[in-house]
């Protein structure tokens, strides 16, 4: 597959059709270094280094030059420079992922102040990062970052899409997009974002059309407590009786819960408050976890745990306890999480492709099913109303319920203007 051409600049090194080969200038034929130019390859008739290896070989031969002069008279010394055109992506990749921010720590310089990311913002960056390192074994990843081009990433972006999908292509671009914008307000390259000049647009993924009926929902909690995971089942129901994203549901604590309801602040608004009473259901499986947890010696004030291993859960190991218990829900048959012994429930096929995020649009479409107005709705998720508008467009403009109230509503109407009459 076409990805463009890349003018690969590695120090020490040219390449002649491909080859790499060292060809030390008139300073480094002399002593003190005495070098000679020499084929890159392995053995005299073996195969040429790659471009990882030409490029490990250089920084090697480089430390050698750096002693050479550190130990010549002091007129004669002059530090053999890497030039920023040389630094690679993986390089400029390795001191981003370093940044305070990165590790969640806020930035604070005078009266410029940054949040730190979130853990699912890394997260995303590293695994765009983790996509663009695997391709085509490392040849964009290890390649000098001032080579990278439009036209390249053109190839690269394809090749991604290809092989992993759309959003996994989005990710990468979103990924390498920061990175360079980062990397040219640090100083450490000097060109302008390729990314940015970039005039092929990438189309957005379809929107995932998928909420939970209410037979469906019922089964999937009566899966996780049959399978020994309630914990799952009362994840579930705070995200159907909250709305709220997993993340939010996972950091909930004792604390922010009260007379009134629920405190939620959520993360990714920058700790937007929300107060949500709790509905009977919802109080029902609260009450059950502290009795469950009522002899932990100790115990953590977070409200799902994994209950298990008794400590807390990680979004990546909640998402695949989530995926078994939807499986067993899906399926019928599974293997206790407790006891490992065999556990069969009736089956719901259904409920397959369902996935802990298509709580957060359930919560919002049973709402408007049961007649909550746009702000009623915002009011519990937090969602804005331009969001709920997009959401319930997708998932409401076909429903046969809303049809059959609409016509109900005109029928009465009727037969009261009728008889008015």
């Amino acid at each position: 597959m076409f990805m463009g051409k890349i003018t690969v600049s590695v120090p020490l090194i040219t390449w002649r059709d491909g080859r790499p080969r060292f060809s030390p200038g008139p300073r480094l034929r002399k002593p003190p270094f005495s070098m000679k130019g020499e084929d890159l390859r392995h053995g005299p008739n073996g195969a040429w280094f790659t471009l990882e290896e030409a490029m490990a070989w250089s920084a090697a031969r480089q430390a050698l030059i750096a002693q050479a002069e550190a130990a010549a008279p002091k007129e004669a010394r002059r530090i053999v420079a890497r030039g920023t055109s040389h630094v690679t992506l993986a390089e400029l990749f390795d001191r981003w992922f370093k940044e305070p921010r990165m590790k969640g720590v806020a930035v604070v310089e005078g009266r410029k102040q940054r949040r730190p990311l979130s853990a699912n913002t890394v997260a995303n960056y590293r695994q765009g990062a983790k996509r663009l390192e695997q391709l085509d074994k490392g040849t964009i990843w290890f390649s000098p970052a001032a080579a990278i081009t439009p036209t390249v990433l053109a190839g690269v972006f394809h090749r991604i899409e290809v092989l992993h999908g759309l959003s996994s292509a989005r990710g990468a671009r979103a990924t390498l997009s920061a990175m360079f914008g980062w990397s040219i307000g640090a100083g450490l390259h000097k060109g302008a974002n390729p990314v940015a000049a970039m005039s092929q647009t990438m189309p957005v993924p379809p929107p995932r059309i998928r909420f939970g009926s209410i037979d469906e929902l019922k089964h999937l909690v009566a899966a996780a407590d049959a399978i020994g995971r309630p914990e799952i089942g009362d994840a579930i129901m705070l995200g159907l009786w909250t709305g709220q994203r997993q993340n939010d549901r996972l950091l909930l604590v004792e604390d922010q819960q009260g007379a009134d309801g629920i405190g939620f602040r959520q993360h990714k608004k920058g700790g937007q408050p929300l107060l949500i009473p709790a509905a009977p259901e919802l109080s029902v499986r609260l009450r059950a976890i502290r009795h469950r947890r009522r002899d932990w010696k100790v115990n953590f004030p977070l409200v799902v745990v994994d209950e298990r291993q008794r400590q807390p859960f990680t979004a990546s190991w909640y998402r695949h306890t989530f995926a078994r218990v939807r499986d067993f829900a899906a399926t019928g048959k599974g293997i206790h999480e407790l006891t490992s012994t065999p556990v069969t429930i009736t089956p719901m096929p259904s409920l397959a492709d369902f996935h802990d995020q298509d709580l957060r649009d359930t919560a919002v479409t049973w709402l408007a099913l049961a007649g909550c107005t746009i702000p009623q709705i915002g009011s519990i998720t937090g969602h804005s109303p331009k969001t709920i508008e997009q959401v319930l467009k997708h998932y409401l403009g076909m429903h046969p319920e809303l049809a059959r109230s609409a016509i109900a509503r005109l029928v009465a109407w009727y037969d009261e203007k009728g008889e008015a009459k």
